[in-house]
């Protein structure tokens, strides 16, 4: 007779990888200190995020170059190197919280809609800092 191996109740979740980062960005609403920041959950108005963005993706600029640029020569920066896919997911988000109607047409050409995120962030860079300190 074959002994049965014993089950538990509870069913397997996979591994929790937690990355630290050097920025203190714990502090920040929704985030403790060990939460990975990446382009779903980050703030887009805040320098640090960026920068951390901008360092898993590239890093060809040194840490004090790319904090030396203003905010929306960082924008540019980190957003040029992400996918298309990734920045629909984000333009999604963008219009999500800031109750704006989604448009199709946003990302037909990757240098538009790369373009245009840029500048519906800046433009509503004070909406979207009040939004995510809430």
């Amino acid at each position: 007779m074959r002994a049965e191996s014993p089950h538990s109740n509870t069913p397997d979740s996979p591994p929790k990888i937690v990355l630290k980062n050097e920025f203190g960005l714990g502090t920040e609403p929704g985030l403790d200190a060990e939460t990975t920041i990446d382009y779903l959950n980050c703030s887009w108005w805040n320098k640090d995020h960026l920068q951390v963005l901008y360092e898993d993706k590239d890093g060809s600029l040194s840490t004090t170059e790319f904090a030396a640029m203003d905010l929306g020569d960082q924008l540019h920066e980190v957003i040029d190197i992400h996918t298309p896919s990734e920045l629909k997911m984000v333009y999604a988000q963008i219009c999500s919280k800031l109750s704006m109607k989604p448009s199709t047409i946003f990302f037909k050409t990757a240098k538009k809609g790369k373009a245009s995120l840029v500048e519906i962030i800046l433009a509503n860079l004070k909406r979207l800092k009040k939004i995510d300190d809430k």
